[in-house]
């Protein structure tokens, strides 16, 4: 039962949005995991806390990391390399998703090194991916595409396209952050082409909004509208926060970009609270810095140096900078 668990931990951790969801702890499962617990040793344990961290990740990223923590003590007093390549894995995308992004980095180079020392490859592409999230997060794109192109060259010698697709989409997202749109659109549609020859549906929504955010950066938001309405098509009902999140974002730029200030702050304002509910405090400043842009653009200065202000702390406390520099663009002017 948990070496299925483990199976399906691995194969979902390769993504470049190891992000929030809105899935729920299955609660019979927990606690048969957390009795299991009580009477197991050695790599019973290990798998035990493994599929805890596993069950929690996502729904209580502190709890999650409580037993990841468990789990790589284990793992190191068990002296198994795999092991602890694994549970450092874990234990870092844990952190990251706590916005602990410095010992995140530090726990995946920690354990990048044994991977790399025992030519385990599977692990070294999703350590590569994780490092390249976390640089990318703290806006040192320099590092995060030396992670991502060392993880596709791996990933092309294999040649698993949809392996290769979440490559190139890590690598389309750089170069968004870059500025440079139409090079992330080539890599992004790259991605794209493999998961339809591959009939990958697996996080095909956010590439496809992915795709749709560098449309707006081109002000043409009348095709970025048809992604994101493409994207919500893909996942229906079951979109998760993030989906939601990123489409209302999405949407509420491409109003904003052409005028229509009333419907683009219903949008800000719906991806805002789910920014909220997650605890994504990048989310939060992102969304507050159009929403105090609205309120500027309506005379209502003192709303919007109030959500300005809000945008600053968030950014400051997690070393967004390149949403403190929006922040302080918008606050000069």
């Amino acid at each position: 039962m948990y070496q299925i668990i483990f199976n399906k931990i691995k194969g979902a951790t390769g993504l470049l949005v190891l992000m929030l969801s809105s899935f729920v702890v299955n609660a019979q499962k927990v606690d048969s995991l957390k009795s299991l617990l009580k009477t197991s040793s050695g790599a019973a344990k290990y798998e035990v806390l493994f599929a805890l961290a596993y069950e929690y990740s996502d729904v209580n990223d502190s709890i999650s990391l409580l037993y990841a923590e468990d789990l790589f003590t284990l793992s190191m007093e068990m002296g198994d390399s795999s092991l602890i390549t694994k549970a450092g894995r874990i234990k870092s995308g844990e952190l990251r998703r706590l916005e602990r992004i410095d010992e995140a980095i530090q726990m995946a180079q920690r354990v990048l090194k044994i991977a790399r020392r025992h030519d385990n490859l599977s692990e070294i592409m999703l350590l590569l991916n994780s490092l390249a999230i976390s640089h990318t997060l703290l806006a040192q794109y320099d590092s995060a595409l030396k992670f991502n192109f060392e993880s596709l060259i791996i990933r092309e010698e294999e040649g698993n396209k949809p392996d290769i697709s979440i490559a190139l989409n890590n690598i389309g997202l750089i170069y968004y952050k870059l500025g440079d749109f139409h090079k992330s659109i080539e890599y992004y549609n790259r991605s794209l082409v493999l998961k339809r020859e591959s009939n990958d549906l697996y996080d095909l929504d956010r590439l496809l909004i992915n795709i749709g955010l560098c449309y707006n950066s081109l002000e043409n938001y009348k095709e970025a509208k048809n992604y994101f309405t493409e994207a919500l098509s893909v996942c229906q009902d079951n979109c998760s926060d993030l989906v939601r999140l990123e489409s209302q974002i999405g949407l509420g730029v491409s109003n904003f970009g052409t005028a229509n200030f009333p419907e683009a702050l219903i949008h800000f304002q719906i991806s805002y609270e789910v920014a909220k509910k997650i605890g994504s405090s990048r989310y939060q400043a992102e969304n507050l810095i159009y929403l105090a842009r609205i309120h500027k653009q309506n005379k209502d200065y003192v709303k919007a140096t109030e959500l300005f202000l809000e945008a600053e702390r968030l950014s400051s406390a997690k070393s967004y900078n390149l949403l403190l520099i929006e922040t302080y663009k918008q606050f000069s002017s």
